[in-house]
């Protein structure tokens, strides 16, 4: 079966010239679907789906978020979708910018903008302002009456600078942008070139609030733009993805309409059928409004790239009506009989252009890139309902209300048509039995073949074909089969390039399989093969890991250089240059956690502002009814407050090193461990202390729940102790902490206050119940604490490390050049003195 070679006696099988997808559409589809049932069932259906589908494109939603971008596999993807589900967001920050250069004679119009955003309660939750500390500041260390006194420059800038370095105002030195540095040791602020303050927006369900929420904020930056005579305007991260909201729609139905316009003037110039173009354009439409209810279904919004995928379907689903209105006004006869040829004949093509083009992109069903995917998914349903208006409901409404066809003029005596081979076969057949001698004299032969019969038997008219056949003609069965050699040949093809590319893979990343893949916040490192250097003097085989994440280069200068200087035992260019490259993997890493531990820092202190009423409020009922340690040696009890996480410099340091004074102090002492790294710390020494280890603290934001589990666990162990106090870093400022003691008392100490009975009605089961809950409430109060010094602590270390990886890699590049600088001095002298010891023997 060699496929060049010709077989004279070959006779295609019947079984091979069958096309099951022509006999499909001109036997069964042509024939069955134009029965008035079939019909019905059609349009029955086509309006359930255009019912289902309008419906979905009502509950459409419209939503653009920038994360989705990102692959759902990667590292930042999942950190994000973490941070989402564990940290939910109550709304976005925004910002309200005043750009001035005369603040001081301007408090009144900034104090009237801060309450009026403030007043906005159905768009914003809370408002973060420097100004309403600072009238509090100046009250109270100035004795500044603001309802009757004026502020000079001098003196708005004294008390400024002098607020901006207090606990309090030093949290807002970002909120103000000065023509110079700031510093602590002026007496005055620097001329002030633009401030602002903060506030926080609720949180919104879709673009019906957001949009005019965001319309609002900007109305009123506007109004006051001309009441301080300066620039005043609004700023936030999310008004990018609420502007995008805000045009889409209008640009998406801009977008449709130009392009529904330009269908169906092109159908128009084509078809040269104005009923028929509007047709078309129906079914353009519906297939349109079925997509876009489907990819609500289907969970797909309106955004970015779905708009495009829009737009560019128009194109694609325009062609299946409009090659069959075409085909249909080329037809004569009746409405069905011009619907069922024009099924039969234009049927199969329509089929095979829209199934080759869902496999063009079948594949990106398995990607995990939103483009991707909404490409497949949108371009998916395009193909489905593209096909079925265009060889199902389009052939329908044609039968029934299709327009005339072209006018042709009258059919000539003699017309060519094709000669299927069923036709010629007896011809052929009576052909190759003559002889020789009869073939020379044969005359040509004439067949007939009806064109076409009218239903009603009242036209009828044939046309005769002419086929000339001589004793040259050649056989069309002598030739090898156009559609099996074709497929052969691009098998062939397709295998051996194929093939070719599979070698040159193999050839080109021989040495190059990934060994370990890491992904970083900002950078994507892969560790190959070629990364692990072996020395050649070294003869322990010791490896060197290159953390770099660029494809190592071969036969350069440097590498040249490393061999000649790892021969002599020196430090080589290469050794330096993998601890630069890792170093600054370490600088990128360390910036990442600071970026981490900042976001987490900012909701922390949030939060702390709501935690701290509940451990003053216990600790002033203390204070108030006189509340003393019991009398008796039950021993201590101390509650040690930490996480589970480190790299956050002496917040756990500074615990554990107080918790070993007091056991040194009094061995007597049973120690509560909220966190692990106190535990660690204090394990090896100081084990037989430690009554209980409550661990997991810190992967989430503490809640009241958290500490009444612990507090009923405490309670529910049965230690007694005579004194007790609770252990935590208290947060002072975003650079220090404190580590506080807070007193904590038994059920008996408090019975016994002397000042208890001003109190009425306490009995003991009012007393047990509070202190049940007091010990939740400090240790709530302790645990937000420390949190939030955690990660202020957290933020500044991986601030200094970044720091110092900084001033690493300048020092290391400095080697790096030194060393090479050295190495290319000495090469020219070996090469200077060789040269001149050649020129000196000759």
């Amino acid at each position: 079966m060699l496929p060049c070679f010709v077989h004279r006696n070959w006779k295609p099988s019947t079984l091979s010239r069958i096309e099951p997808l022509q006999v499909f559409f001109s036997r069964i589809l042509a024939k069955y679907l134009f029965k008035w049932p079939a019909k019905v069932f059609i349009l029955i259906l086509s309006a359930f789906l255009l019912g289902i589908n309008t419906w979905g494109s009502v509950l459409m939603r419209q939503e653009f978020n920038p994360l989705w971008f990102i692959p759902t596999s990667t590292y930042l993807s999942q950190y994000f979708s973490t941070i989402e589900s564990h940290y939910p967001d109550n709304g976005q920050l925004a910002s309200i910018y005043i750009q001035t250069t005369n603040l001081s004679s301007n408090l009144d119009q900034l104090e009237a903008l801060i309450d009026t955003v403030r007043n906005e309660t159905q768009i914003v939750s809370q408002v973060d302002d420097w100004f309403t500390g600072f009238k509090d500041f100046t009250a109270k260390r100035h004795a500044i009456d603001w309802s009757s006194q004026n502020m000079t420059d001098e003196q708005f800038s004294t008390y400024l600078k002098n607020y901006l370095f207090t606990q309090k105002g030093a949290k807002f030195r970002s909120n103000f942008k000065f023509e110079k540095s700031l510093e602590c040791r002026s007496s005055i602020a620097p001329p002030i070139s633009i401030t602002n303050f903060d506030f926080v927006f609720r949180p919104f369900s879709g673009r019906e609030e957001h949009i005019p929420a965001m319309r609002r904020i900007k109305e009123i930056a506007e109004e006051y733009s001309l009441e301080f005579g300066s620039h005043v305007f609004a700023s936030a991260r999310i008004f990018s993805s609420w502007e995008t909201d805000e045009v889409i729609m209008e640009e998406l139905y801009r977008n449709l309409a130009i392009a529904m316009v330009c269908v169906f003037v092109t159908t128009f110039i084509l078809i040269a059928n104005l009923f028929a173009c509007l047709l078309v354009l129906l079914c353009v439409v519906l297939t349109l409004i079925c997509v876009n209810g489907s990819m609500h279904f289907w969970g797909l919004t309106i955004d970015t790239v779905s708009c495009i995928n829009l737009v560019l379907a128009i194109g694609l689903c325009v062609d299946y009506a409009a090659h069959v209105a075409h085909t249909f006004m080329t037809k004569t006869g009746t409405r069905n009989e011009r619907a069922a040829a024009t099924i039969s004949s234009i049927g199969p093509a329509v089929f095979h252009g829209g199934f080759s083009t869902f496999l063009a992109f079948i594949f990106l069903a398995n990607s995990d890139s939103h483009v991707f995917l909404t490409f497949f998914k949108i371009f998916v349903l395009v193909v489905a309902y593209g096909l079925f208006q265009g060889l199902l409901f389009f052939p329908v409404v044609l039968s029934l209300v299709g327009p005339a066809p072209f006018d042709v003029a009258a059919p000539p005596d003699v017309e060519d048509k094709a000669v299927t081979a069923e036709e010629l076969e007896p011809q052929l057949s009576h052909r190759e039995n003559k002889t020789p001698e009869h073939r020379s004299n044969t005359k040509p032969l004439l067949l007939s073949s009806s064109l076409f019969q009218n239903n009603n038997d009242t036209n009828t008219s044939s046309v005769w074909n002419l086929a000339h056949y001589t004793n040259r003609a050649v056989d069309h069965r002598d030739h090898i089969s156009s559609a099996p050699t074709l497929l052969a040949i691009t098998i062939f093809v397709g295998f051996t390039l194929a093939g070719l590319l599979l070698l040159w893979r193999r050839y080109h990343y021989a040495n190059r399989e990934v060994i370990c893949h890491y992904t970083t916040l900002n950078q994507e490192v892969t560790l190959s093969a070629n990364d692990i250097l072996s020395s050649d003097a070294n003869e322990d085989h010791e490896f060197h890991l290159d953390m770099s994440d660029e494809t190592p280069t071969s036969s350069s200068d440097d590498e040249e250089l490393l061999r000649s200087q790892q021969v002599r035992g020196m430090a080589t260019l290469k050794m330096i240059s993998i601890r630069l490259k890792s170093v600054k993997n370490i600088q990128k890493i360390t910036q990442s956690m600071k970026m981490v531990s900042a976001a987490k820092y900012t909701k922390a202190e949030r939060e702390l502002k709501l935690a701290r009423p509940y451990g003053i409020g216990a600790q002033e009922f203390y204070k108030k009814a006189e509340v003393k340690d019991e009398e008796g040696d039950k021993g201590q009890l101390i509650i040690a407050v930490s996480s589970d996480r480190g790299l956050c410099g002496a917040v756990h340091s500074s615990i554990g090193r107080i918790v070993k004074a007091d056991i040194v102090a009094n061995p007597n002492t049973k120690v509560v461990i909220v966190g692990d790294k106190v535990r660690n710390i204090l394990q090896r020494l100081y084990g037989k202390n430690i009554a209980m280890v409550v661990t997991e603290v810190g992967r989430k934001p503490a809640v009241f729940g958290d500490a009444a589990v612990i507090a009923q666990s405490i309670i529910n162990s049965g230690l007694e102790f005579s004194k007790g106090k609770i252990l935590f870093n208290a947060f002072r400022t975003v650079v220090s902490f404190r580590t506080t003691e807070m007193p904590l008392y038994s059920q008996t100490a408090v019975a016994n206050a002397s000042k208890l009975p001003v109190y009425d009605s306490l009995d003991s089961d009012v007393i047990q119940s509070y202190t049940e809950f007091s010990l939740a409430s400090l240790l709530f109060y302790s645990m937000k604490e420390n949190a939030t010094s955690e990660q202020s602590s957290r933020m500044t270390a991986m601030d200094n490390a970044s720091k110092n990886a900084g001033e690493m890699i300048d020092k290391l590049t400095m080697t790096f050049n030194r060393t090479r600088q050295a190495v290319i001095t000495r090469e020219l002298i070996e090469i200077i003195s060789g040269a001149a010891a050649l020129e000196t023997k000759n």
